[in-house]
């Protein structure tokens, strides 16, 4: 679903529209609205619609007025405005970074984390975000190893983030908590990997102890036909493929 700014209805605005707080008190509780963010609604119809990343992109419409200028979206919230699969990760709470040592706190519906940002921010759809690489290695700072993968294949593959970029954010992050975890993550990302389950077949193969597999082989007949390609090979010689039911599920027999 694309995200609409304009379904999110504030107190002010419902006011304005000639709605009273006990209306609107009532709508609430009636569960006709259901509550974004504080004095933040939508209807119950699109709330339900929503997945829990476009959720959280109304919870960041929502909150981000209420901050500092100085506070950047970042960590979870970078990921989700630059459309990035975030797999098992919470997304109750936006997470902004002010551009300071020390300050940082975790509220109701916000974290806010404190670190220099200095100029370096990017800006997509009116928000300051950290720069993909930045938000990288703050996930692999923050998340668990395969949740951060997920989230970093898809962001170099997406971005064309090089491992310069990577390594330059991790010499700037060098004293932050977690620190040796983003190593390990950066360290295993890839720009091959082309979903979700993809990246967590690479997270399996090496807890699994196997040797890292090369990617997007391409598979050839012994005539030298091209008949396919294959998500994962060793040598060329054991195949590996990642495919879920909305690709295959129409040819499974019933049971």
């Amino acid at each position: 679903m694309e995200h609409d700014p304009g379904a999110m209805l504030r107190r002010q605005e419902a006011l304005g529209r000639g709605y009273s707080d006990d209306e609107i008190r009532r709508l609430y509780t009636r569960g006709e609205w259901q509550r974004i963010g504080r004095g933040a609604y939508l209807s119950a119809a699109v709330c339900s619609a929503l997945g829990d990343e476009e959720r959280h992109r109304f919870l960041i419409d929502s909150t981000l007025h209420a901050l500092s200028d100085d506070a950047v979206l970042s960590h979870q919230s970078a990921a989700v405005v630059y459309g990035l699969p975030l797999w098992r990760t919470a997304l109750d709470r936006v997470h902004v970074t002010r551009n300071r040592r020390g300050g940082g706190r975790v509220k109701r519906r916000i974290t806010v984390h404190c670190a220099p940002i200095g100029e370096r921010v990017a800006v997509v759809d009116g928000h300051s975000l950290t720069l993909p690489a930045r938000t990288v290695v703050d996930l692999a700072r923050t998340l668990p190893f395969e949740q951060a993968a997920v989230a970093g294949d898809a962001a170099v593959r997406t971005f064309g983030i090089s491992r310069d970029e990577l390594d330059a954010e991790l010499a700037l992050a060098a004293r932050r908590h977690g620190i040796d975890a983003a190593r390990r993550v950066v360290h295993f990302v890839s720009g091959h990997s082309e979903s979700v389950g993809e990246s967590r077949s690479r997270v399996m193969l090496a807890r699994a102890g196997l040797a890292v597999p090369s990617q997007q082989g391409e598979v050839f007949d012994p005539g030298g036909r091209r008949v396919g390609r294959v998500d994962f090979h060793f040598d060329g010689i054991v195949l590996g493929e990642f495919d879920g039911r909305v690709k295959y599920g129409r040819l499974l027999k019933p049971g």
